[in-house]
């Protein structure tokens, strides 16, 4: 199974550390280290946020990635 872990605790995505979304975007076209990309994705945690988001109940086996970073 497939288990993105993420350490942005104020993402709503972030459940225990990992992300529960189904698409994940990595932006950073212009990047040629990894520390130069970010998480497209990132949601901002907020007391209202639901799960209408995408998420699924847990980390997704089939999460699909799009990752913008073209020097990868």
């Amino acid at each position: 199974m497939n288990k993105l872990k993420c350490s942005v605790t104020t993402c709503r995505h972030n459940a225990n550390d990992l992300c529960e979304l189904r698409k994940i975007q990595v932006d950073g076209p212009a990047a040629l280290e990894s520390r130069e990309t970010c998480c497209g994705s990132y949601a901002e945690r907020t007391s209202s946020s639901e799960n209408s988001c995408g998420c699924s109940s847990s980390p997704s086996a089939t999460a699909d990635v799009h990752c913008s970073a073209e020097h990868c």
